[in-house]
């Protein structure tokens, strides 16, 4: 099973959508069915509508699991509403799929995914959401940051979970690599290039899987 986050734009209600893809790589001729999806020729020119926002209102639920109508009858889980952005379309684009928005979840029941949502546009800044996976539960678990924090500000284009240690984010501070536990709230300096490379700034952080080499 692969697990993607999409950002949906403005006319998907401002949900971003957690996608569940079942039965990737198995042909039709193998005569095993998928429990949603279809394959596709490359030289295929068929398209497919937009769904109205009338449409995506009758399938998706304030929060949690929900099926995509035909031709697709894939599962996805709604992370994002409305009441998280007051009223508004706040959430950030989560930025390249090597920056980690969900956390290790392995063995628990619980996937922390954060996201952020634009302050200039009704939302809390950076925000930590938990998802329970035996019970479909999808929760707000509140700003990652106090309004008086200059990160409660910052989209977190960039920043990523740990691939190993399941409550930490990576977020850079100008030379500075830090890490932030998303559950304590405490950081912990992981590198600061001020000493040798004064007056720079970090970025396009990346991180090994065993958190011991990191590059920026």
């Amino acid at each position: 099973m692969q697990t993607e986050l999409y950002r949906v734009p403005a006319r998907w209600l401002g949900a971003l959508i957690l996608l569940f893809i079942g039965a990737a790589g198995v042909s039709p001729a193998s005569g095993q069915g998928f429990p949603g999806g279809f394959v596709e020729d490359p030289d295929n020119a068929d398209t497919r509508p937009v769904p109205s926002a009338t449409e995506i209102q009758g399938f998706l639920p304030s929060r949690g699991v929900f099926t995509f109508p035909d031709p697709y009858h894939t599962e996805g889980v709604r992370i994002t509403n409305a009441s998280d952005c007051g009223g508004n379309d706040c959430v950030f684009p989560v930025g390249y799929s090597y920056w980690r928005n969900i956390n290790n979840h392995v063995g628990s029941d619980t996937m922390y995914i954060f996201l952020g949502l634009n302050r200039n546009e009704g939302g809390g800044g950076p925000t930590l959401f938990s998802y329970n996976k035996n019970t479909d539960q999808v929760q707000n678990l509140g700003p990652l940051f106090d309004p008086g924090s200059a990160f409660s500000w910052i989209s977190g284009e960039g920043w990523y979970f740990s691939a190993s240690l399941p409550t930490k984010l990576y977020v850079n501070d100008g030379p500075r690599m830090l890490r932030y536990d998303v559950l304590s709230k405490q950081f912990e300096t992981v590198f600061d290039v001020s000493g040798e490379f004064p007056g720079n700034t970090i970025w396009q952080m990346h991180s090994s899987d065993d958190d011991n080499v990191h590059s920026a």
